[in-house]
C-alpha cells in the first residue's frame, strides 16, 4: 500500500505538471474569456487529465485505467458485471451516484458507449481520425480498424446531404470545445445507408484540441 509521503510526492507533482501547463497556455496572465476563473479551471482539468491519460491513468484518484475502461464498455454482460471491471471504490461511487440511470435518449444514444459501439479520435492538428473495427463497420469503412485523414466533406463514407452537417459540427467541437454530437448517414458495402449517431468530448490541452468519441447504429 502506498504511504502518505508517496500520495503526497504525486499530488505535488500532478499540481506541477497543471501548474506548468497553464503557464504555457496563458503566462502569468488570466485568459481572455468572459469568465478567465471558469477557463482556467477548464483548462486545467483538461490538462490534468491529458497527463493521465499519458500515464494510462483516466482519473489519478480512481487508478482506472484505459485498459479498464475499455473492458467495462465493451462488456456483454449485465451493467453489474461491467462494472467488476472497474476498480471497487468507483464501482462503488457509481454503483450509488445515479450517474447509470439511462436518460430518454434514442436508440443509438443509449448505446453510447456501450458492446455494439466503436471508439474513434480525432486530432485536430493533422486531421488525422482513428478508429476501432467497431467504428469500422458502422461507418461502412471496412471491418478493420485504421487511421487516416479526414476531408473537409467528410469523404465518401458519409452521405452527400449529411457531409456539410458533419462538418461543421467537428469543426465547431473544435472550436469551442463544446460536446460533439451528430445524426448521419453512411453508405454501407451493399450500396445502401444507414443511419448512426456519433457523440464525443474535446480534449484541450497545450496542443491542438483532440475529439474522442464513439459511434453506434441509429436505425
Amino acid at each position: 500500500m502506498d504511504s502518505w509521503i508517496d500520495r503526497q510526492h504525486r499530488l505535488r507533482l500532478r499540481a506541477e505538471r497543471v501548474t506548468a501547463l497553464l503557464v504555457q497556455l496563458w503566462g502569468d496572465r488570466p485568459p481572455p474569456s468572459a469568465n478567465p476563473q471558469v477557463t482556467t479551471l477548464v483548462d486545467a482539468v483538461a490538462g490534468d487529465d491529458e497527463h493521465g491519460r499519458g500515464d494510462q491513468l483516466v482519473v489519478h484518484g480512481d487508478h482506472l485505467s484505459y485498459q479498464q475502461l475499455v473492458r467495462a464498455l465493451r462488456h456483454r454482460g449485465s451493467a453489474e458485471e461491467a462494472l467488476g471491471e472497474l476498480p471497487a471504490p468507483l464501482a462503488d461511487r457509481l454503483r450509488t451516484s445515479g450517474l447509470l440511470t439511462a436518460p430518454a435518449l434514442s436508440a443509438g444514444a443509449t448505446a453510447l458507449p456501450a458492446a455494439e459501439c466503436g471508439a474513434w479520435e480525432l486530432d485536430t492538428a493533422t486531421g488525422t481520425i482513428a478508429y476501432d473495427a467497431v467504428a469500422a463497420r458502422i461507418l461502412g469503412a471496412g471491418h478493420a480498424a485504421g487511421r487516416e485523414q479526414l476531408p473537409a466533406n467528410t469523404g465518401d463514407v458519409v452521405h452527400p446531404e449529411d457531409r456539410a452537417l458533419v462538418a461543421a459540427g467537428l469543426a465547431a467541437a473544435a472550436r469551442t470545445g463544446r460536446p460533439y454530437e451528430a445524426r448521419f448517414r453512411t453508405l454501407q458495402p451493399d450500396g445502401s445507408y444507414a443511419w448512426c449517431l456519433s457523440r464525443a468530448r474535446v480534449l484541450l490541452g497545450a496542443g491542438a484540441p483532440r475529439l474522442v468519441g464513439f459511434v453506434a447504429a441509429d436505425d
